[in-house]
């Protein structure tokens, strides 16, 4: 009997293989992961591989904005600030040409990063536990840091611009002191204004306690307002409200002040295709085994550069004053 085997090589996943990387590494080495290891990993392959586990712990890229990725310091973005002169003609009658009035806006991004200490032991000791546990905090951390970043950047350097403080953007406030939920005519006035911007209501941000005050919103005769939406995260993601997905973020601050009330908290509603996520090409995830050498400890460091760029502030909507 003969018999014709052939060969089949199994290539690790890349989550292994960053997980084998980071074992491989002796103590008293400093080694960048996208660097040649013992388990190669193009820098390219483990920029996406960390991209997607943050993309998880985002609401900001949840919710479909888009990412252009870059190796340059800043990225210049055209606008077009005032439209060309459109109008009827007679026949062989010269156009009258215009031009476009264009600006340049600049994102430039910024560098988010997080650092996790852990035990020597615990790389030599858990096989594979460690990588999941570290690089899901890690991931998480940078996720939840990126959101509140992405919708309340203060734009004081080095922290970037996030939605509420982008100028040109319209607003909506729940009244001079705020005020709660208490109809679903808030969120149907916001997409008028988006829709009257021609800007396409594609989400809406809030704060879980918000959330809480609308899904116990009732008709007059009892019922559950949103009884034919989903009311919690369990019952489908996302959520939707009016149809529109809402995505929740704990991030958002409840400590805004709005005339004489000091815990109000913001809403936002925008179109995801005209906020843009710009980021460096370069993800890194670094192991360092040496710094502390007296304590037998080791770090664990994950970077990401990036900043956000809403080209048309008028697709996005701010409505303050929740209470």
């Amino acid at each position: 009997a003969v018999e014709d085997r052939a060969a089949a090589e199994h290539t690790p996943a890349v989550g292994d293989r960053v997980r084998d990387a980071m074992f491989s590494i002796r103590k008293g080495e400093n080694r960048s992961l996208t660097t040649t290891s013992a388990a190669a990993i193009a820098p390219p392959e483990l920029a996406s591989y960390l991209f997607d586990r943050l993309r998880a712990s985002s609401v900001a890229l949840a919710s479909g904005i888009q990412v252009i990725s870059t190796d340059r310091d800043s990225v210049q973005w055209p606008k077009i600030a005032a439209d060309v002169t459109a109008g009827f003609y007679n026949e062989g009658q010269a156009i009258t040409p215009s031009d476009p009035t264009l600006v340049t806006l600049t994102a430039t991004p910024r560098k988010l990063a997080a650092l996790v200490d852990f035990s020597n032991e615990v790389i030599d000791d858990s096989v594979p536990s460690v990588l999941d546990a570290v690089s899901t905090h890690l991931n998480t951390i940078l996720g939840l840091r990126l959101d509140l970043a992405v919708f309340e950047g203060t734009g004081t350097a080095p922290e970037i611009t996030g939605l509420k403080n982008v100028s040109g953007i319209q607003t909506a406030s729940m009244g001079a002191n705020g005020a709660a939920i208490t109809t679903l005519d808030t969120f149907a006035d916001a997409f008028a204004q988006l829709e009257a911007a021609n800007a396409r209501p594609g989400a809406v941000v809030m704060h879980p306690r918000t959330w809480n005050e609308v899904r116990k919103l009732k008709a007059t005769t009892g019922e559950y307002l949103l009884e034919d939406e989903p009311l919690t995260v369990a019952d489908a993601a996302p959520l939707r409200l009016l149809g529109v997905p809402v995505y929740l973020t704990s991030q958002l601050a409840t400590t805004e002040t709005q005339g004489t009330a000091s815990t109000a908290s913001s809403i936002y509603v925008y179109d995801p295709s005209q906020v843009v996520l710009v980021r460096r090409a370069d993800v890194t995830l670094e192991l360092d085994r040496s710094r502390l050498f007296n304590q037998d400890m080791s770090e664990l460091r994950g970077k990401i550069r990036a900043t956000v760029l809403a080209p048309n502030p008028t697709a996005i909507v701010r409505i303050g004053g929740v209470l």
